[in-house]
């Protein structure tokens, strides 16, 4: 039978659905050793723009159809804003796809309403990835995605501000830090970047915080909020002292970060929870000047990590062709060209040293096992909501940071309870 080449489609349009291909019955085993010319279907995959996604995955698809030419692979370059609602709308009105990019916030989200196919039998042995790319993709002890992407928020030190306080050892704990700050001060640096307006996720800002406090958001089975707690109230006191010092600029507690803000100018020591990648997309061109370092500790030392995946829609009619896909894609090699060409990490836990020594890429690679991917529940989106204007009010002085968190608590309690 003739090979099939599917070429990528970008998407046009914010709003407009994919029409799913038409439907056919898969033949053969999803096992990729399996005869490939017995292996058919229509597979169509939405993914999301880290680069030219369009260009990349029509060299992927060509590749998938030299391995398995009668499977039609169809991606589709959906935009970043409003992809539940496209998601969600594709869904019910029958035009899903069949395999969606997902990050570990949607798969709670989705496979708590049965959205979502376990792929487990995907991948024999799932101690071959790390364990947060794991617990990523996991919903109620089940495996809904396939990891495919690793990032880690890193503390990325700015060198030439501790140069000119004349500090030559870097902190390690909450306490070293705030002893570091009136000598970067003096020296006409802010400690840190803390931005507390609407906009930014508390994954990235308050979420590390409380994490390192040791405490956490909801208890291990999801059910209670656990955000009024010591530790809670002991990472917003933290913020508070680095506010009401100045160092770090309150300018940004009401306001978005824009390219006025210090760390943009230049006049922030370090950040506590930055990806390199999201450096370099704020403008800043980071050489030897900047140096990548695990989080600050204070109980625990841990920091925030996203885990990008590709999750099976229940509703497909392709699973066994869409399985099959996945298990290709899950090659290292091909996980590795993935995440080099986006300035990412494999999610696979052998699969190091993808960077050259030195960069802030291999420093983040050598802190995976130092992430937590976020709030593990289906509304986790919706609790963050909740969580943030409660946070934002203590550090402007309106609440107590035990009002604040009662109050937090008792709106996500009210979802917990639905």
């Amino acid at each position: 039978m003739a090979k099939r080449h599917k070429l990528v489609t970008a998407f046009v349009g914010a709003v407009a659905a994919t029409s799913l291909l038409a439907s056919c019955t898969t033949t053969g085993s999803t096992d990729p050793s399996a005869n490939p010319e017995d292996v058919t279907g229509e597979v169509t995959m939405w993914v999301y723009p880290y680069i030219d996604e369009a260009a990349w995955w029509a060299d992927e698809v060509e590749k998938f159809n030299e391995d398995y030419p009668n499977i039609t692979l169809d991606v589709v370059v959906q935009p970043w804003a409003d992809r539940d609602t496209q998601i969600t709308t594709a869904i019910a009105g029958g035009q899903a796809p069949d395999l969606v990019y997902f990050i570990p916030d949607q798969i709670g989200q989705y496979a708590s309403q049965g959205v979502l196919a376990d792929v487990s039998d995907v991948i024999p042995d799932w101690s071959v990835y790390t364990k947060p790319a794991v617990e990523g993709v996991s919903y109620d002890g089940t495996i809904y995605g396939l990891p495919i992407l690793q990032s880690v928020s890193s503390r990325l030190i700015y060198k030439p501000a501790w140069e000119a306080a004349g500090i030559t050892e870097y902190p390690t704990t909450w306490d070293e830090a705030l002893a570091d700050a009136p000598a970067l001060k003096d020296a006409g640096y802010y400690l840190v970047d803390y931005y507390g307006d609407a906009g930014p996720s508390l994954n990235l800002t308050f979420y590390p915080l409380l994490w390192q406090a040791g405490g956490d958001v909801l208890s291990e089975d999801g059910t209670e909020c656990t955000l009024d707690s010591k530790e809670g109230v002991k990472a917003i006191e933290f913020l508070q002292t680095i506010f009401e010092n100045g160092w770090a600029d309150s300018t940004y507690l009401t306001t978005a970060p824009d390219a006025n803000a210090p760390l943009q100018r230049g006049l922030t020591a370090m950040t506590m929870s930055t990806a390199s990648g999201t450096l370099v997309q704020s403008g800043i061109v980071p050489g030897d000047d900047w140096l990548s370092l695990p989080p600050l500790a204070d109980e625990e030392t841990v920091t925030y990590g996203a885990v990008g995946s590709l999750g099976l829609l229940e509703g497909s009619p392709n699973k066994e062709a869409a399985k099959v896909f996945l298990q290709w894609f899950s090659q290292p090699e091909i996980t590795r060209e993935y995440n080099v060409d986006r300035t990412y990490f494999s999610p696979i836990a052998a699969d190091t040293g993808l960077y050259e020594e030195g960069t802030l890429q291999a420093g983040e690679e050598k802190q995976l096992d130092l992430v937590k991917t976020g709030v593990s529940a289906p509304n986790a989106r919706q609790i963050m909501d909740l969580i943030k204007p409660q946070i934002q009010a203590a550090l402007l002085g309106q609440l107590s940071p035990e009002d604040a968190l009662a109050k937090a608590c008792t709106d996500v309690e009210g979802i917990l309870q639905r």
